[in-house]
């Protein structure tokens, strides 16, 4: 079976119109989204649920810390460095497609981050951020 979409130039002149118009949109409601991964993070919050503590050991390393770190919540900051380096950027394919990632920049930090996601899950999306982009896309005109 196959489908033809008559006046095939008109849809794919919509399609990149509308695209131009939701690429900013995207972008920005993805920085803002990323941003909230980092507070929920930093308020010991994961992806899915709150964070175990630090171990006994890690915790003294913290404490020890000029300046002494905080203890009482797992937040995955240490150096500052991981969450600094985090990056939304947008990526598009000819003029039909885009797509907003979000990433570590350097290696150091895209290895802290995926050990500490292996262990902590926090990087992500919940659906509710993922339904407050879907809803801003739909309001764009």
């Amino acid at each position: 079976m196959s489908i033809s979409i008559s006046n095939l130039d008109i849809f794919e002149r919509k399609v990149k119109e509308r695209l131009v118009k939701y690429k900013p949109v995207l972008l920005e409601a993805t920085k803002i989204e990323s941003q909230r991964v980092k507070a929920r993070t930093q308020q010991g919050q994961g992806l899915n649920a709150s964070f175990l503590g630090y171990s006994a050991s890690w915790a003294r390393v913290r404490e020890n810390n000029t300046p002494p770190l905080r203890t009482d919540i797992v937040d995955l900051t240490f150096t500052g460095d991981m969450f600094n380096s985090m990056q939304t950027t947008l990526a598009t394919a000819g003029d039909t497609q885009a797509v907003a990632t979000v990433e570590f920049n350097g290696d150091f930090n895209k290895l802290k981050a995926s050990v500490n996601n292996k262990s902590r899950p926090f990087f992500g999306f919940s659906e509710e951020q993922v339904n407050i982009i879907l809803s801003k896309l739909k309001l764009t005109k």
